[in-house]
């Protein structure tokens, strides 16, 4: 009776261990920076007056998940848990870069 009892409820074990792994383990997908091909050659001279700056996309940094945690406890009250300096940054290539 009760080898019969442990092969009736393993399955449901197993299967409630499986459910509560998949809730527990999301990773949330990654976000996607593209950099933005231009034919024209680029000036790396800190100015975004060419047209293909235009163009590209606007990305705004983040901190990773679990950045803040990772880092020596000295270092996290210099540092916080937001960007102190918001901005963005935009991604181009050429032939040359």
């Amino acid at each position: 009776m009760k080898r019969a009892c442990f092969y009736l409820t393993l399955p449901l074990l197993l299967l409630l261990l499986n459910a509560c792994s998949s809730l527990c383990c999301r990773v949330p997908s990654a976000s996607v920076v593209q950099a933005v091909y231009t034919p024209s050659p680029l000036v790396l001279d800190g100015r975004l007056d060419e047209a293909a700056w235009a163009d590209a996309p606007a990305y705004y940094p983040q901190l990773g998940r679990g950045t803040y945690d990772k880092l020596p406890v000295a270092m996290q009250a210099t540092v916080g848990r937001e960007l102190r300096e918001p901005g963005y940054y935009k991604l181009l290539w050429d032939e040359d870069y």
